[in-house]
């Protein structure tokens, strides 16, 4: 593990066996910040008629740095590296609607209309250095032999519009009640149960009605 010195020994024959003392001086340090809001807004404009607002934001951040030091499993013994890296990323949602709810009569009448927007954003920065004069003082990526650095940016953005529409028309009670007679009377083998069955939801379905248009762009 040691030399006669005292220091570690670098395996200096081979570049895939790693001095396990080695492995623990080494650093390899990572953070990352997670961070998820919501906020909404509901106004009650008229009787019936209501605004809503959803607002959410969700962020991500995350660090990493990495020193190496001469020796390190698959690098030239006689060279040390450090990597550092930052990446960050940023999603907002925006959520508007509007709903109108009117009962005639036998009929509910449910409308909505409104909109989404989201924004996505990512950031990217990273660089990094070797052959450091010293591996415990000098250690910034300035004072490296040779260093490098890259960068990236990202984003877009996501519009979309929604139009709904409701109806539901209550089923005359005595409809309902003889159409739930007709389907315990008749549950006598499998075959009639999913007859009878499909009967009933064929009898349910005259009184709901849904239209739903999607616009997105």
């Amino acid at each position: 593990a040691y030399n006669e010195d005292g220091s570690i020994n670098l395996v200096t024959t081979s570049t895939v066996i790693e001095n396990p003392h080695l492995t623990l001086a080494n650093r390899n340090d990572g953070r990352g910040l997670t961070f998820s809001g919501l906020a909404f807004l509901e106004w009650t404009i008229l009787d019936g008629l209501k605004f809503k607002s959803t607002g959410t934001v969700n962020y991500t951040n995350s660090q990493t740095d990495i020193f190496s030091k001469k020796g390190t499993r698959g690098y030239a013994t006689a060279y040390n590296s450090r990597n550092l890296g930052n990446s960050e990323n940023n999603t907002y949602v925006w959520d508007n609607t509007l709903t109108w709810m009117k009962t005639f009569g036998k009929h509910n009448l449910v409308a909505m209309v409104g909109h989404s927007i989201e924004k996505y954003k990512s950031r990217m920065l990273s660089g990094g250095a070797e052959e450091f004069p010293d591996e415990e003082v000098l250690i910034n990526l300035g004072s490296g032999a040779d260093s490098w650095a890259d960068s990236d940016e990202a984003g877009n953005t996501l519009v979309s519009a929604i139009a709904r529409v409701n109806h539901h028309r209550h089923a005359p009670k005595h409809e309902i009640d003889e159409q739930q007679i007709d389907v315990r009377t008749n549950c006598v083998d499998r075959k009639k149960r999913t007859a009878n069955f499909i009967a009933g939801a064929l009898f349910l379905s005259q009184y709901y009605h849904t239209f739903i248009f999607t616009i997105y762009s």
